[in-house]
């Protein structure tokens, strides 16, 4: 846990915060959740901006990038294959200008 939390925190996520909702990034509950090989993970812009989507592990490395992109104001979803990984926990980081939102995602 204590390593999971260094590695949020030093991508700038606060641990423990499942949702964040800021006037520019909204994320959703991906689905599904846990999954065996794939999720959709939602979220919306209120301005048109660069995203940054990251897949993290529990020790906090980035497994994989999803996004890394200028994308418009709006609702967006990301496809996350995790068909690849290991069975476990990781996190989807999303970073903007204005912060970072995460959610927890489980590959069973």
């Amino acid at each position: 846990q204590a390593i999971t939390t260094a590695a949020l925190n030093w991508f700038g996520v606060q641990a423990g915060v499942t949702t964040t909702q800021s006037n520019l990034l909204a994320i959703g509950n991906s689905y599904p959740n846990p999954f065996t090989s794939s999720t959709t993970i939602p979220y919306s812009l209120t301005r048109s901006e660069v995203v940054r989507i990251s897949i993290v592990d529990a020790r906090g490395s980035e497994v994989m990038t999803l996004a890394d992109e200028f994308e418009s104001m709006g609702d967006h979803v990301a496809s996350f294959d995790g068909s690849r990984l290991a069975r476990g926990t990781y996190f989807c980081v999303i970073h903007t200008s204005e912060g970072s939102a995460m959610r927890p995602l489980t590959i069973e």
